[in-house]
């Protein structure tokens, strides 16, 4: 519903040799960018997906998005792979190149041969990145950003499991209306996870005579009373 009127969306990029079947590579973009997501969540390390700052985060995935979309524009043929990412190092070398060894001289570098330079006097379409403008106005206005608990500190797992059917549920927004803590369905479902574990194991140990140990070992230790050992 969305393809232009009278634009094929569809276009020949080769043929197999040995089964005679046509290869057609599609414009639409639609399943690269329903992986992106995937590429740019891999291509961070694990502590700093959690542990990085906004200008850290905002500078790595504006790095990725530049890779992401040259990438695209070489496989849609709009750009020459020079098998990096640093399309201005080409640009500087047809700077120098310009006026001496410009396109038809045999001399001239095979980067350079077909390549088209970055028009940087374009003003960019689209804003990547944080609004640092609108967050400072944000924030003299009282607003700050809160980051959802892990629920590990006993007065908040104290406070969420008073709402055991909000926890079971993942009900996050509801455990935030009800107790005021920020967290996550995932971290509901994490802690409802590991008390359904403890309960298990309190109700096993118990049961093969946990407690009763616990006391025989308190009030005696092999016939004589408990004993402390002396500080280093």
């Amino acid at each position: 519903l969305s393809d232009p009127p009278g634009l094929n969306m569809y276009v020949r990029v080769g043929m197999s040799m040995r089964t005679g079947f046509i290869y057609f590579r599609s414009l639409r973009s639609t399943c690269a960018l329903e992986a992106y997501h995937l590429h740019l969540r891999a291509a961070q390390h694990p502590c700093a997906r959690g542990g990085s700052g906004p200008r850290l985060e905002m500078v790595r995935s504006n790095l990725f998005d530049f890779a992401w979309n040259i990438r695209a524009a070489v496989d849609a043929n709009q750009m020459t792979d020079h098998g990096h990412f640093c399309p201005w190092l080409v640009d500087a070398l047809d700077q120098v190149c310009k006026g001496w060894l410009d396109e038809g001289n045999d001399a001239r570098p095979a980067a350079l041969r077909g390549h088209r330079r970055t028009d940087t006097t374009i003003a960019p379409i689209t804003v990547r990145g944080i609004d640092w403008e609108h967050l400072q106005r944000l924030k003299s206005l009282g607003a700050r950003a809160m980051e959802p608990s892990v629920l590990r500190t006993e007065e908040e797992v104290q406070k969420v499991l008073a709402y055991p059917l909000l926890v079971v549920r993942g009900d996050a927004a509801g455990i935030a209306r009800a107790t005021g803590i920020v967290t996550t369905t995932k971290r509901l479902q994490q802690l409802a996870r590991r008390i359904a574990v403890e309960t298990r194991a309190r109700q096993l140990l118990s049961l093969h005579g946990e407690r009763a140990l616990q006391a025989r070992v308190r009030g005696t230790d092999g016939g004589r009373a408990p004993r402390q050992g002396a500080d280093p």
